[in-house]
């Protein structure tokens, strides 16, 4: 018993150990914390940063580094690397334009691999003013493994212009020599012929590439055309004429058609692909068709207003193509397109709507559009007149057929009959390589209203008037558009010494 008392007490104060031990252990209660909000800022990055540190993967060969030393008025274009000079060395060719001068210029840089650096060694001055109509390339083009620059592009008259150089060092100078130099108001390209495998493999030369060149003929009112193919001479050292054929303008114009109608949506619609205008239109307006075949969209554009529909559904027909489409803003509003290939740049358009409602709107679009902007049918204008020079003069006046009496002097003219008289200024502009006159009267009652497309037509003997017809249009600043309004035809009045209307031109005037 008395040992068995102290083993108690010993159990007891063991437990109680353990107890307070578990107790202090024990988790407090969570005390709730309070969220502060805090703005962060992000850090900016330096101004030191590197751009390439920026995106790592940056593409180096998409951007333009000169080699050639610019000047401080110099702006880089483009560059091209090749072995210019035929010593086993790429040199540069960079496009460039100066501030003092519009136009595009190349700059040849030859590598010195004695210094390990390009040299401005020449430069070519070309024609071509836009960029987009800008091209050059490196190519073998005579067949003996030596690289030739050709740039081709438009120049600001609408002519296309190729040339093609080639350098060679003699002597240890660099020489610059123009091989090829062609210009057209039609198309210029170079024929890639095959070459056999010994030509890849160094081993023998290869065939040389003929240039072709078409140009319109000069005849007026003629849309024949004129092939001529020019051949390497390695005599000469140039390129030569070689043949020229006559290409009539109705086999140019069947070879286009037939182009076009190959059966395909494609094709058809690379063809559609831009803006048209309806040839007879209203009081309303000139409308307008856009063509979108990439972003599926047909735009019909009648003044301020447009509306969009998108292009679903295309199926091929024998001359033309049937087209289905949806209103952009009125997803109910079908409407089907039955449009006819007329000529190269001309189509006879016949639209029907389905909402299950007689609608008369689609009716006014039916009918013909051209092309605008393009005109393949359309002859080459004559040489350019100075017609202002013409009309301008203190020794004639102008006659309608209603009586007017029409005179212009230097920016001014004048138009009175019995019932009403006018006056105003007027200018001259050339669009197309046709002269328009536009008129602003300083009066309300105006005879001439905006501008006219001029044709001028000299008598040639005394028998005959000289007359100036002028035919409504309405401008842009790249094109004109005829209307479909009355033309107005002036015959010159000649003068006498005394001052009074000659004769002849009197009992023109009376018969009219």
């Amino acid at each position: 018993m008395k040992k068995l008392i102290p083993i108690i007490f010993v159990f007891v104060a063991v437990c109680l150990l353990i107890l307070f031990v578990s107790k202090d252990k024990s988790p407090e209660p969570a005390v709730p914390q309070i969220v502060v909000p805090r703005t962060v800022i992000p850090e900016t990055i330096s101004k030191n940063t590197d751009a390439q540190d920026m995106n790592p993967y940056q593409d180096d060969e998409n951007l333009l580094t000169s080699f050639i030393p610019l000047r401080s008025n110099e702006t880089l274009i483009s560059t091209l690397s090749t072995d210019f000079n035929n010593d086993g060395y790429d040199d540069q060719i960079n496009a460039i334009k100066r501030s003092n001068s519009p136009y595009i210029i190349l700059l040849i840089g030859i590598y010195n691999p004695r210094s390990t650096s390009y040299q401005r060694t020449a430069e070519i001055n070309t024609d071509i003013i836009q960029v987009l109509t800008f091209s050059y390339t490196a190519m073998d083009v005579t067949g003996d493994h030596r690289n030739a620059l050709i740039y081709s592009g438009t120049t600001s008259n609408g002519n296309t212009v190729m040339k093609i150089f080639r350098g060679v060092t003699r002597n240890g100078e660099f020489v610059l020599n123009t091989i090829g130099d062609f210009i057209s108001d039609g198309t210029i390209f170079i024929q890639q012929l095959d070459r056999y495998d010994s030509y890849d493999q160094d081993l023998s030369q290869g065939a040389s590439f003929p240039v072709w060149v078409y140009s319109s003929d000069g005849t007026p009112n003629s849309l024949d055309q004129l092939q001529t193919m020019y051949t390497w001479n390695a005599a000469v050292g140039k390129y030569i004429k070689q043949t020229e054929t006559r290409v009539t303008g109705t086999k140019i114009v069947a070879e286009e058609l037939n182009r076009i109608l190959d059966g395909t949506v494609e094709t058809f619609a690379e063809f559609l692909n831009g803006m048209w205008y309806k040839t007879s239109n209203t009081e309303e307006g000139i409308r307008y068709l856009f063509f979108d075949f990439d972003a599926k969209e047909i735009i019909f554009l009648l003044n301020d207003t447009e509306e969009v529909y998108t292009w679903v559904d295309s199926n091929i027909r024998r001359n033309g193509i049937y087209l289905s489409t949806i209103n952009s803003s009125i997803t109910n509003l079908t409407r089907r397109f039955d449009i006819t290939l007329t000529d190269i740049d001309e189509i006879k358009l016949k639209i029907q709507d389905d909402v299950r409602m007689i609608i008369s709107e689609g009716t006014l679009w039916d009918g013909q559009y051209k092309k605008l902007g393009q005109n393949p049918t359309q002859p080459a204008a004559s040489p350019r007149i100075d017609i202002a020079v013409k009309i301008g003069n203190d020794d004639a006046s102008w006659q309608t057929d209603d009586g007017t009496v029409v005179t212009f002097g230097k920016g001014t003219y004048t138009a009175s009959n019995e019932t009403r008289s006018d006056q105003g200024q007027m200018s001259f502009m050339v669009i197309r390589d046709r002269e328009i006159i536009q008129f602003k009267s300083d009066t309300k009652q105006a005879f001439f209203d905006g501008a006219y497309l001029i044709s001028y037509h000299e008598s040639q003997d005394e028998t005959e008037n000289t007359t100036i017809e002028l035919e409504p249009v309405s401008i842009s600043p790249v094109n004109y558009i005829p209307l479909q309004t009355h033309k107005i035809r002036l015959t010159q009045q000649r003068f006498t010494s005394e001052g009074d209307i000659s004769q002849e031109s009197q009992n023109t005037a009376d018969a009219s």
